[in-house]
């Protein structure tokens, strides 16, 4: 018989990039939601503008590339203040923002 040991060394503390990707993650996959509601067509390259919130600045800042890789986005940009009109209520972290509230996504296409 033999006996084997392991040890669990895996760190379970979530870092300040850890928790950044995570946002940018969480991002992506609103934005695409966003995409598939509002019929865009796979192929189709869009713009995106978000209302400037602390919990997305520095996550959009960090990984903007990969946000616009990931969801075929042309022109990916934080603003201060977004229209109510054609924007999208989105939750991220388990906090909602949006409508008169924090984070708006304005989508369209190219």
């Amino acid at each position: 018989m033999v006996a084997v040991s392991f040890k669990n060394n895996i760190d379970i503390n979530v870092t300040e990039d850890l928790r950044l990707a995570g946002i940018a993650r969480e991002l992506i996959n609103r934005i695409q939601n966003i995409r598939k509601d509002s019929d865009f067509e796979v192929t189709d390259k869009v713009n995106i503008q978000i209302e400037k919130h602390e919990l997305l600045v520095d996550a959009i800042q960090k990984h903007a590339e990969y946000i616009k890789n990931q969801t075929l986005t042309a022109n990916l940009e934080v603003v201060e203040n977004l229209s109510s009109s054609n924007s999208k209520e989105i939750e991220i972290d388990e906090r909602k923002y949006g409508k008169n509230n924090i984070s708006h996504f304005y989508v369209k296409t190219k």
